[in-house]
């Protein structure tokens, strides 16, 4: 049987740590949120750390606020979802970010719906190598 051990000068350059939920906003964030007729989010994405972030994760929620929550008409139109955005901010790195909605918000007279988005997650790497300049 063979044991395999990295070294530090052998092990993967690229390896995610994992952030404490409470430092996610303060450490990448989404800024000058902008929402469209249509439910489309515009904003800001903002790498405040000191280390190169990617596969920024975005959660949108669309709650439907009733005009009589006593009476509440039928089916809920809210629901909430998850955009993994593809990309890598270098420290302090800054970029313009697009997401839509899953699909069209209704239109109805016993409501509206109230629009937000946050950073829930990302990955955070650990060592730069002379390839991520």
């Amino acid at each position: 049987m063979t044991l395999w051990v990295a070294r530090p000068d052998t092990a993967h350059a690229r390896t995610p740590d994992v952030v404490p939920a409470i430092d996610m906003n303060a450490a990448v964030s989404l800024s000058e949120i902008k929402v469209g007729t249509d439910g489309t989010i515009e904003g800001t994405l903002r790498n405040n750390t000191g280390r190169k972030v990617g596969d920024v994760e975005v959660l949108v929620e669309y709650a439907w606020i009733w005009v009589n929550d006593f009476n509440p008409g039928d089916g809920d139109p809210g629901y909430s979802t998850k955009h993994t955005l593809p990309v890598e901010l270098a420290p302090g790195a800054s970029m313009p970010v697009n997401i839509t909605p899953l699909h069209p918000l209704v239109e109805r007279d016993d409501g509206r719906y109230l629009i937000s988005a946050k950073v829930v997650g990302y990955t955070r790497f650990r060592w730069v190598t002379p390839y991520d300049q």
